[in-house]
């Protein structure tokens, strides 16, 4: 299943996509240089080299463009940008770059589809532990895939609207889902990334749990750690400790009614030595998960 939807999105939503926005040749995806930072096993199913072009092609209308984000089971499949300026610089702007400053919740559907960015404050180095941040932190918006009872992969919401940008990221709510899709791919230009999924959860915004942080130093990353693992509504049968990179998801959501101060949240690892996107990875419900608490 999982492999079946890579070959259908990578090679065919995706490719199309990128046809239509940019195109991209054949040859210019077998001339890209290929890196890959770490000893797990390189991707078969999502080629480092391909995506290394899309993010290349990308770059050349917008240099903001960082990487390459795709998430099987779902058509979330796009160019990741990342500007050192604020974390509001991309909130209404799409991954061209072009800005839409009057955008809100009554008028998204009749904009483009605004970028799925990287958190500001993070450190790229030479790889992603030769100098970089602990903790990727992508953010996106969901307009329309807020509460219960959700929709699960690509589709349209309960206001008759495709899902786009992160709406579809709560499909992990879904046990099946969460089975299914283990891994996540995040790349940059220069270093392949393949991460694997640990936790699944609704948080508050609160600043004694400040989970959207790069952590560009150690101290308060292990109980970061710990506290995913508490909060994450599966158990996911993935070891987890402060020598790993995270990727962390971010999105809106109205499953709880205290207005905007809660997200959805996904977790995952960076793979590590030997592993690969072909492992199992078991995965259970969590009834004891820890809720969050507004207060």
């Amino acid at each position: 299943m999982r492999k079946q939807w890579l070959r259908v999105t990578a090679c065919a939503l995706a490719a199309s996509f990128i046809a239509a926005v940019i195109a991209v040749p054949l040859a210019s995806v077998e001339a890209s240089a290929s890196s890959q930072q770490g000893g797990f096993v390189p991707s078969k199913e999502l080629p480092f080299r391909r995506l290394q072009s899309w993010i290349k092609k990308c770059q050349e209308i917008n240099p903001e463009v960082i990487g390459w984000l795709t998430i099987p089971g779902t058509s979330i499949n796009e160019p990741i940008t990342f500007s050192d300026k604020s974390n509001e610089h991309y909130v209404k702007r799409d991954w061209r770059g072009t800005n839409y400053p009057d955008l809100v919740f009554s008028n998204w559907a009749a904009r483009p589809a605004t970028a799925t960015y990287l958190d500001s404050r993070t450190k790229i180095g030479e790889g992603w532990k030769k100098g970089s941040s602990r903790n990727f932190v992508l953010y996106g918006h969901n307009w329309n895939n807020l509460r219960d009872p959700l929709v699960i992969g690509p589709g349209r919401g309960p206001d008759g609207n495709p899902l786009t940008m992160f709406a579809e990221l709560p499909s992990y709510t879904n046990l099946e889902f969460a089975k299914t899709n283990p891994h996540i791919y995040f790349s940059t230009g220069e270093f392949e990334g393949i991460w694997r999924v640990f936790s699944v959860t609704y948080t508050e915004v609160n600043p004694r749990f400040n989970y959207a942080t790069p952590f560009n130093v150690s101290a308060g990353f292990s109980n970061i750690i710990k506290e995913w693992q508490a909060r994450s509504m599966h158990t996911f049968d993935v070891e987890v400790n402060n020598t790993d990179r995270l990727l962390t998801l971010s999105t809106c959501t109205r499953q709880y009614n205290v207005g905007e101060w809660q997200r959805f949240v996904v977790v995952a690892r960076l793979l590590r030595d030997g592993e690969s996107e072909a492992d199992n990875v078991k995965v259970t419900a969590n009834p004891d998960w820890k809720r969050p608490i507004f207060r």
